[in-house]
């Protein structure tokens, strides 16, 4: 992945940062979430696509399943990309 500039930093700090403080039992609909408000992002090319494989990390990272994380993940950039 390319080096991410200042603005993209900041906004994956912030979802990363929401991602890993997300309660067992409630991950999944946080990283929809996240997932969703990435998309938009990526829609308005203001973050690169890359930025999900660090976002599926981090899930995965936080106890979710690889298979359901990818496919929540899916799910929410789609809908993010989508609606912006």
């Amino acid at each position: 992945m390319q080096v991410l500039d200042k603005y993209e930093e900041k906004a994956l700090r912030g979802i990363l940062e929401q991602m890993q403080s997300a309660k067992e039992g409630n991950r999944n609909n946080m990283l929809n979430a996240l997932a969703y408000r990435l998309g938009k992002l990526i829609a308005r090319r203001q973050v690169r696509y890359e930025a999900t494989e660090i976002l599926l990390d981090c899930a995965i990272g936080t106890g979710l399943e690889e298979s359901k994380a990818k496919a929540t993940l899916k799910s929410g950039l789609n809908a993010g990309m989508r609606d912006a």
